[in-house]
């Protein structure tokens, strides 16, 4: 496994996801600038094949149900 980039922003990683083309995605559900389940339509219409794994230390079930979608 090689890691080849952090963002401290969604936009930031957003920007990465687009530069780097990765073979996995890992965000944190919240950043200090967005969502990341706000932003999955983005990853996925650049990519409709991307995998992506969104990592919460909490979050509702509503938060839950739309990133498993």
């Amino acid at each position: 496994i090689e890691i080849i980039a952090e963002a401290e922003t969604g936009a930031k990683g957003f920007e990465f996801f687009r530069k780097f083309n990765p073979d996995i995605t890992i965000l944190g559900l919240r950043t200090p600038d967005s969502c990341a389940i706000d932003m999955l339509d983005d990853y996925f219409n650049i990519d409709k094949k991307a995998k992506i794994i969104v990592l919460a230390d909490h979050a509702g079930d509503a938060e839950i149900s739309k990133a498993l979608k």
